[in-house]
């Protein structure tokens, strides 16, 4: 028996369904920061709080190891961070559906990732309930 840290991201939590991703990129709401830019929406719960798509762009970064890297941090940056996202959103009984695209031609730091993360978050959740846990 695998026992699953609370802190995961596993399969269940990719965002796959080509429906779901065309819904997530052509909603209104987005957060963009210098280096990201955070497509949300809030659906009605069913297998998972969380749903995620990471998309690193050929065109911005060039080196397949580059986009990689990226992909990696921002994912852990979630990871980190993912407690909080999943107990409002079992509250609330919520899935958060996010879409986050790197736009920076640069190759960025973790702490400069999850510096973004972590605010795109907080506006996410202000802009829904009003309030920031």
């Amino acid at each position: 028996m695998s026992l699953v840290h609370p802190y995961s991201l596993n399969r269940k939590n990719s965002l796959k369904l080509k429906s779901d991703i065309d819904r997530v990129l052509k909603s209104k709401n987005k957060i963009r920061t210098d280096i990201l830019t955070v497509f949300y929406i809030f659906d009605n719960y069913s297998d998972t709080e969380l749903k995620i798509l990471i998309t690193v762009p050929k065109r911005i970064i060039k080196k397949a190891y580059q986009r990689n890297i990226i992909k990696r941090r921002i994912k852990e940056a979630l990871r980190l961070n993912s407690k909080d996202i999943r107990d409002q959103n079992l509250q609330n009984a919520l899935c958060l559906k996010i879409a986050i695209v790197f736009h920076s031609q640069n190759l960025s730091s973790f702490d400069e990732i999850q510096e973004k993360i972590v605010l795109s978050l907080q506006k996410i959740y202000k802009n829904r309930f009003g309030h920031v846990e």
